[in-house]
């Protein structure tokens, strides 16, 4: 059993969050006088596209629906994941920028310091 196409698609998952990183940068930052978009409406942009993505390829997969308590746990975890955490991580984008933002959200928790 060869393992390419999960390294393929690690690799190809890494270089797509990059680039999906550097252009929402350049998306969210001031736009010449007028009001950027704000994180959570590119976070719900970004969800619904995956959404979409997801829902036309599901029926290929099986379309096999997860019982009730593994539902729960992964609409939590969606909520924390994709909704607050994608959010703020938009948020520092324009801020900080790809790189420091990057860094900063793979850092352990106590090596990161707030600044307000």
């Amino acid at each position: 059993m060869s393992h390419f196409p999960a390294i393929a698609a690690g690799l190809f998952s890494a270089a797509v969050w990059g680039v999906a990183s550097i252009l929402f940068t350049r998306f969210l930052r001031d736009h010449k006088g007028e009001r950027p978009p704000s994180p959570a409406g590119a976070n719900l942009f970004k969800n619904s596209l995956a959404l979409l993505c997801f829902l036309a390829i599901w029926p290929l997969m099986g379309g096999a629906l997860p019982g009730t308590e593994v539902t729960l746990w992964l609409l939590a975890s969606g909520a924390l994941g994709f909704a607050l955490g994608d959010s703020l991580y938009f948020a520092a984008l324009p801020r900080c920028g790809v790189q420091t933002t990057a860094m900063a959200e793979r850092a352990p928790g106590g090596v990161v310091r707030l600044h307000v």
